[in-house]
């Protein structure tokens, strides 16, 4: 067992049985708890094919198809598999796709391998850590097939599943129901109600008896604002399963509870469309952006309560601070944060979708590999398009200079799991795409974690903090208003959005790298040897041109008869370099003037050869000496 593991087991022990003792009187969230034992069980029956669910070797393969362009652009090991590191990012971008999950331990800012007692937050957030570590305990250190990803991914849903039955029995609890008895249509609706309230609670739901349940279901009921598309959206995937009459077994509600759990992330993408819309109502003149100032302004006097304290924004990395008296919301980053996800589980959050994950997947799907040509990129980015840009034709020159940029440190190549690119996708798509802020500078902690660990009273800005800054002497207040006003009378004048040089990478062994300053001297250096080797393909060329182009037939002349290797000089010294140029554009097909050097290299050694081919035609006499006053013919006596 690798110490990792232990380490993970030891914490997995002690916190469980302390939630266990903290949560003893609320039955959800004791519902919801896994054993370790049953964790890993889930993963070895998975791995060895023994599937528990029906259609769990059909839902691998399916797995499996939605990886494979992911998988195959993804920066592997030496022996073609994922490591740590890469298989986090890989699950944590799959179930966000596959079903809106934002898996507790598995955020890209929170590695697992550095879990504590301090910030394991429920009992089975351990789950997806300690499932990673113990299949890489049984596999010896080596890196992750496509097969074995996709199998992590179906034991997290089977976790999830697990998690979802547990409830649904607790309820059936409550409500005096065994498990064997056919609900008629009233009573379904009821129950499936129920489960829906505790899934709103993330589990925390403490009622004891049926009466008890009933009156908070009337509730929840009558004070939920969409109530009526929410229990439109219940009884549609209600009556894809129940009989003609509206009965339903138990089966028939796990089937529901189940596609409830697996497409919340969708259903509730109409309300993360309505919060960005509101956002972008009010943008900047920097697009994908949002003054401060009228970020509280609307929260103050709109139907959306954008009230978060600006440390706690800072926290999240939805705070542009570029400009230190003109701080901006990020609308994409904010749209995406944790305050607006809900904890509707003990293994995972539904949060907003990532608009910038289609985009991606679209590239992946394209490019195939890891790194992909300025140019190829560019010409598939400006035919896509989203709900705020539509498919532009030409990019900017901005855009393509960046890109370039962004090539040029990286050999000729973009990677596509860079932090670099990451930044050019948002400056292309500011509203789609999160602004990728550097590694440890951000943390996506919920409101009681943030609180907890800076011993903040609230996550939320008091009424006196947000008219400070919306008509008041804070930074962006009522200067900065009026300044935008300004700008829009000023032709809608378009503020740059900041880019920083800073790259973070996947490397070989799939951890990230900073690059930064080391970087650059990196690229400079390759920039100089680069230099020298063109320098050299120059002087070759001139060499040669400086030297007799000997034809075969110049061996009857006793005089190249004692040089037979000006022959094979004069052919070396003129093609090497044109073969070291050429070979140096093959291999990096994006610099024009590279392009143009190699044209130029094998125009003039044609021109050589031609120029040789017609003195020797027209003289019918070998060629052997060149002076400064250009090729001469040596006549025989």
């Amino acid at each position: 067992m690798s110490v990792r593991l232990a380490f993970s087991t030891f914490y997995v022990f002690n916190l469980f049985g302390a939630n266990v003792a903290q949560d003893a009187g609320n039955t959800f969230l004791r519902a919801s708890a896994l054993k370790k034992q049953e964790v890993q069980n889930a993963l070895v029956a998975e791995l060895a094919g023994q599937f528990t669910r029906p259609g769990q070797d059909e839902r691998i393969g399916q797995l499996e198809a939605d990886l494979r362009p992911m998988y195959t652009s993804l920066p592997k090991d030496a022996d073609g598999n994922l490591g740590h590191t890469m298989m986090r990012y890989a699950l944590h971008r799959l179930l966000a796709k596959e079903h809106g999950w934002f898996v507790i331990g598995l955020e890209p800012e929170r590695d697992g391998q550095n879990m504590s007692v301090t910030n394991i937050r429920t009992a089975m957030e351990w789950a997806p850590s300690y499932l990673q570590d113990v299949l890489e305990s049984k596999l010896g250190g080596r890196g992750v097939s496509l097969h074995e990803l996709a199998v992590l991914a179906a034991t997290l849903e089977d976790l999830a599943h697990k998690e979802a039955v547990g409830r649904l029995q607790a309820v059936y609890e409550i409500y005096n129901l065994p498990s064997t008895e056919v609900l008629n249509r009233s009573m379904a609706a009821e129950v499936i109600d129920s489960y829906a309230l505790v899934y709103f609670k993330g589990g925390n739901w403490t009622a004891k008896e049926e009466k008890e349940a009933h009156q908070r279901v009337k509730n929840f009921r009558h004070n939920h604002k969409n109530w009526k598309r929410l229990s439109g959206w219940l009884r549609e995937i209600s009556h894809k399963y129940q009989r003609s009459d509206g009965a339903m077994s138990f089966d028939m509600v796990e089937q529901v509870v189940d596609r409830i759990s697996h497409t919340y992330g969708f259903y509730n993408q109409e309300d993360c469309n309505g919060l960005k819309a509101s956002l972008v109502e009010i943008e900047d003149q920097m697009p994908g952006r949002v003054l401060l100032s009228d970020f509280y302004k609307r929260g103050l006097y709109g139907q959306w309560q954008f009230t978060e304290k600006v440390d706690y924004l800072r926290t999240l990395g939805a705070l542009d601070e570029t400009t230190p008296d003109k701080p901006r919301v990020i609308i994409p980053n904010y749209v995406g944060s944790r305050p607006q996800c809900r904890e509707a589980s003990g293994l995972y959050a539904v949060c907003c979708p990532d608009e910038c994950e289609a985009l991606v997947g679209q590239l992946e799907t394209h490019l195939a590999e890891p790194t992909g040509l300025p140019q190829r990129i560019a010409d598939l980015i400006k035919t896509f398009s989203t709900a705020s840009v539509a498919a532009r034709g030409e990019l900017s020159e901005s855009l393509l200079s960046k890109l370039e940029q962004v090539a040029a440190a990286h050999g000729g190549r973009v990677p596509l799991h860079g932090r670099l690119f990451a930044q050019w996708l948002h400056h292309a798509f500011p509203r789609e795409c999160p602004f990728p802020h550097e590694s440890g500078t951000t943390s996506p902690q919920t409101a009681e974690e943030w609180m907890r660990k800076t011993g903040q009273e609230a996550s939320q800005a008091s009424e006196e903090e947000m008219v400070c800054y919306v008509s008041g002497p804070c930074a962006g207040g009522s200067a900065a208003s009026s300044e935008k006003e300004t700008a829009k009378n000023d032709n809608d004048m378009i503020v740059e959005i900041p880019w920083t040089d800073h790259e973070e990478l996947m490397n070989g062994d799939l951890s990230f790298v900073a690059k930064g300053s080391a970087f650059s001297a990196h690229a400079t250096m390759n920039g100089v040897l680069r230099t020298l080797v063109m320098s050299a393909v120059a002087l070759g060329l001139a060499i040669a041109s400086k030297m007799p182009i000997v034809d075969a037939q110049g061996e009857t002349t006793k005089s190249l008869q004692a040089k037979p290797w000006d022959w094979w000089a004069s052919r070396l010294l003129l093609f090497c370099p044109l073969f070291i140029v050429t070979a140096d554009y093959v291999l990096d097909l994006s610099c024009v003037n590279e392009f143009a050097l190699c044209g130029l290299c094998w125009g003039l050694a044609s021109m050589m050869m031609y120029g040789a081919r017609r003195t020797l035609s027209s003289s019918c006499l070998p060629f052997s000496v060149i002076d400064d006053a250009g090729w001469k013919a040596k006549s025989a006596v």
